[in-house]
């Protein structure tokens, strides 16, 4: 969104604290749609106090924006966590003090057991990529090769190229 967030991150992140139901995935009112859009409605009208005279659709972008923020937030101070445990030590995310009560929620090995995952499926996929390359400039060298081996075949072979490769 184009708008830029003119509310204050920390109140908003302290409002979604207060509000286990809108981040504590464990609780049975995270579940609870109406619960949880009814406590957003009050972060909303927290955060811009003429909330409830707006039009509808004024409404629902000041709610989107909010909801986008809170999530972005979220998101990267989990990715923080992810990259800590992996790496040498690096600067704390800017919002980690007050995100704290986020860890009751989110399990330390299921973060590194997340991270393995992403470095076996890159790894996997890197791997498969490599084979299938190498498969396919071997399919090309023989059939340059069992075709007479000629000048022509040479410059068709480097004219086409690695069919794998993006051309521009």
């Amino acid at each position: 969104m184009s708008s830029k967030f003119k509310y204050d991150i920390v109140t908003l992140i302290e409002l979604v604290e207060s509000r286990a139901c809108l981040w504590d995935k464990t609780s049975d009112e995270f579940k609870d749609r109406e619960m949880k859009n009814k406590l957003w409605l009050e972060v909303y009208s927290f955060l811009e106090p003429n909330f409830i005279q707006l039009d509808r659709k004024e409404q629902i972008k000041v709610g989107n924006l909010i909801k986008e923020k809170w999530n972005n937030i979220r998101d990267a101070f989990t990715r923080s966590l992810r990259k800590k445990s992996g790496q040498a030590a690096t600067k704390n995310y800017l919002y980690n003090d007050v995100l704290q009560f986020l860890l009751r929620t989110t399990d330390k090995d299921e973060t590194e057991s997340s991270i393995r995952r992403d470095d076996n499926n890159e790894t996997a996929e890197t791997q498969e990529e490599k084979e299938m390359e190498i498969a396919v400039q071997q399919s090309e060298y023989e059939e340059t090769s069992t075709s007479g081996g000629g000048a022509g075949d040479a410059s068709t072979f480097k004219k086409e190229g690695n069919p794998n490769k993006r051309r521009n």
